[in-house]
């Protein structure tokens, strides 16, 4: 992992000071990587300090240790913070329902989905899990944040970075907790 710590330092240290960039599709397969393990690291670490279930499974483990990929859904979020705080880390678990458009009728049950959001300096990742294939086919019905992030590793294969809005201490909170304030089906 050592590697991976000295590839992202150029690419990152840039985007921490606030330093606009366009990064190549290599550059945020790089991002989106050492952000991962960051995750996969927290996962296991907050575990034990607030008692829940871990998010990321032995097969991620490992995958990410013999190939540093992840599951393909699994969205990474690049943004920037002009708020006053220095460093921020902080999870969000929830569970979603997936239902059809036309009857909004489920499905299948709900999915457990976790992000986590890190903010250092004018920098901001957030990583968004969802073990379904759903999110490729089902839209979430969700306040629109799409010019508050660049998404990393998808089309177009370049990006720019900072993103048309800024993410301050007013915003901070609801872009960290946005995949819970997703509304749950109304009852049928």
């Amino acid at each position: 992992m050592s590697e991976l710590e000295k590839m992202s330092i150029p690419v990152l240290l840039p985007i921490i000071h606030g330093t606009p960039v366009t990064l190549s599709l290599p550059e945020q397969v790089i991002v989106a990587t050492w952000f991962f393990k960051t995750a996969v690291m927290y996962d296991l670490h907050s575990e034990r300090q607030a008692p829940r279930p871990l998010y990321f499974e032995d097969y991620e483990h490992r995958q990410l240790r013999d190939t540093l990929s992840m599951n393909p859904f699994y969205a990474i979020y690049l943004g920037k913070y002009t708020g006053e705080q220095f460093f921020i880390i902080q999870e969000d678990h929830s569970d979603l329902v997936f239902a059809k458009r036309s009857d909004l009728q489920p499905l299948g049950d709900s999915v457990r989905v976790y992000s986590l959001t890190l903010a250092i300096k004018h920098l901001v990742l957030q990583i968004f899990c969802a073990k379904t294939t759903l999110l490729s086919t089902v839209p979430l019905y969700a306040r629109d944040w799409s010019a508050f992030y660049v998404q990393l590793a998808t089309l177009p294969f370049r990006v720019d970075w900072p993103p048309p809005l800024n993410l301050d201490d007013s915003l901070i909170e609801h872009f960290i907790h946005r995949w819970s304030d997703i509304p749950s089906l109304p009852p049928t």
